[in-house]
């Protein structure tokens, strides 16, 4: 289990450096109190409702207390909050130290946030991956982690090699089969690009 969860969380990062929306996510609305003392900035993951597996923050929309969902209007991300007065709306945030930071409002205002999310490890044979088809690289290369644990590092066994390029072209097919689905949206996406792919998989037992 502690090799599988390790190439978990190799495969998040792929998904995550190609922007595969299997870890996209969208909190609850997020209820923020007014920001009562002027000098002080607002970390939002000490607000009820912050999402607690988040990765990194994509957007954050805003809108008044009571208002319907289509009034959420952007709020501007920047590298610091900048020393302005508080005003009834929040519309800054920054991403520092790891979480969300705002400068606050006079009003009780309400935020949601895209972003990407932590997928849950397996600590069971029996949990979700959480990808679709992530099996098919998890399994060659939890065998290579396997079988490198215990083999000498200055000779290899050579199974290790033929698991670890099998997991590579599996992952490679998965990024490209999330890639050719993103094709479908109206939104225009960032290409795949992986250079020189495998043209056949290396068979074994």
């Amino acid at each position: 289990m502690p090799k599988l969860r390790e190439a978990h969380r190799e495969l998040k990062l792929s998904l995550l450096l190609n922007d595969i929306p299997v870890i996209n996510a969208v909190s609850t609305i997020i209820t923020v109190p007014p920001q009562t003392i002027d000098d002080n900035n607002l970390d939002l993951s000490t607000v009820s409702g912050y999402p607690v597996n988040m990765i990194s923050p994509i957007w954050l929309k805003e809108r008044a207390l009571g208002d319907t969902n289509d009034a959420f209007t952007d709020m501007k991300e920047v590298d610091f909050i900048p020393n302005v007065v508080l005003g009834v709306s929040l519309n800054y945030w920054a991403w520092m130290g790891q979480t969300i930071m705002l400068r606050g409002a006079t009003t009780t205002t309400q935020v949601q946030i895209r972003y990407n999310q932590e997928l849950t490890p397996p600590t069971l044979l029996t949990d979700s991956i959480g990808v679709l088809l992530g099996e098919c690289f998890l399994a060659y290369q939890v065998a290579a982690k396997a079988v490198e644990s215990v083999s000498d590092p200055k000779n290899l066994d050579a199974r290790v090699s033929m698991f670890k390029a099998n997991a590579s072209y599996n992952l490679d097919l998965i990024l490209r089969s999330a890639v050719k689905e993103l094709q479908n949206l109206p939104a225009k996406r960032r290409a795949y690009h992986r250079g020189a792919t495998q043209n056949k998989i290396i068979r074994g037992v």
